[in-house]
């Protein structure tokens, strides 16, 4: 059994930790931490589980081992006393990512990088008689070293790139909001499968793409490749490839409506692929100027959700005549409809005129940003 950390960005933790615990995994097996969750008690099915349905997930990593060091050839002899023959074989390739925080022994966390490596490569020699390449762009597997000054965690990369990259998208806009954060979001606007759900800044598409595969409990992997446990010695095809039927088995209807609008023509046109991608086509995208057209769509009800691409590109003073207009709009055009809004511009955000009903902390990446939920009469 394996203890297994998952990481999220800062804010989504409790999110998380409400995804395992409906995937069946007992409270007593977590633990929570900045930026990610422990779970202790783990199998390579959970470790499939984990790749392929959580929404709020960056990176499912293996612990192999945790210790204090008391010199850096403490970090080597871990390393090397690890049986990595269990994971990967000497035809195949690595790359270690290694960070360094507040550490007397490596203050460079390449040092700690070149350490681990050279400890890999002596193990496989020392056994085998031959050595695996270091490959930096493309590794077959991926080995990450956190130093937090005299303690040390070794693990596996279980997912290969970041959990947030679905497969669904056939382009995006520039800086969209990253589908993780997207997911947290709609789960803490408490969207459902009967709801209608409405961005009027649209870009690209993320929010209304991941408000689709939420309400219909689309598995959040269901689009993608490719996870790095594919590539190790012990991966079991046939328990994968039953773990994926029997999550898309539980794909539900959606009966709600999803719209979208976006002052860029090509921003339309991208949300349409990317909706379809994901397999739903019935969605009213269109360009429009939310200030003019506002609910144009005449739905009484839903969910309006968004993430400005204004907040960090305009004077306070000009932030704050944007954020009142489209309170106005709330207030004038959404009767019966709950509204989100999600920015880094957090003194522009109060602007909107409205009293949230919940302010909730949340980061893109490393900006630090709220989301205000509204409820509107």
């Amino acid at each position: 059994m394996y203890q297994v950390f998952i990481s999220t960005y800062q804010g989504l933790e409790d999110i998380l930790i409400e995804e395992l615990k409906e995937l069946g995994i007992s409270p007593s097996r977590l633990k929570v931490s900045r930026r990610g969750v422990s779970v202790s008690g783990c199998d390579l099915k959970d470790i499939y589980t984990f790749n392929y349905l959580l929404r709020t997930a960056l990176r499912v990593l293996i612990n192999l081992d945790h210790l204090r060091i008391n010199s850096a050839n403490d970090l080597y002899d871990a390393a090397r006393n690890i049986d990595w023959s269990e994971w990967f074989s000497v035809r195949q390739s690595f790359k270690i990512d290694a960070i360094a925080n507040n550490s007397e022994f490596f203050r460079n966390s390449l040092y700690a990088a070149r350490l681990v490596k050279d400890a890999i490569v002596d193990n496989f020699r020392d056994n085998e008689g031959k050595r695996p390449s270091v490959d930096f762009d493309y590794p077959d597997v991926k080995i990450h070293v956190l130093i937090s000054g005299n303690t040390t965690t070794l693990s596996i990369d279980s997912s290969g790139e970041s959990l947030h990259k679905r497969g669904y998208k056939s382009g995006i806009f520039r800086a969209p909001i990253s589908e993780v954060l997207a997911a947290a979001m709609l789960k803490q606007a408490g969207f459902n499968s009967k709801m209608n759900l409405f961005d009027p800044m649209c870009g690209s598409g993320t929010i209304l793409c991941e408000g689709y595969l939420l309400a219909t409990n689309t598995p959040a992997g269901k689009f993608r490749r490719h996870w790095a446990f594919q590539e190790w010695k012990n991966y079991d095809k046939g328990e994968f490839l039953n773990l994926i039927d029997s999550c898309n088995a539980n794909i539900t209807k959606f009966s709600g409506s999803i719209y979208g609008t976006d002052l860029v023509g090509n921003n339309v046109g991208l949300t349409k692929s990317n909706l379809g991608n994901v397999g739903y086509s019935s969605g009213r995208i269109e360009k429009a100027d939310f200030f003019e057209s506002a609910n144009h769509f005449n739905v009484e009800s839903g969910l309006l959700l968004t993430n400005p691409p204004y907040g960090e590109r305009l004077e306070l003073s000009e932030a704050r005549d944007f954020y009142k207009n489209m309170g106005d709009q709330f207030k004038q055009q959404f009767s019966g409809w709950t509204a989100g809004v999600f920015s880094a511009n957090i003194p522009a955000l109060k602007g909107l005129g409205l009293k949230p009903r919940r302010r909730i902390p949340l980061w893109n990446g490393p900006l630090e940003g709220r989301l205000f939920l509204y409820d509107l009469y």
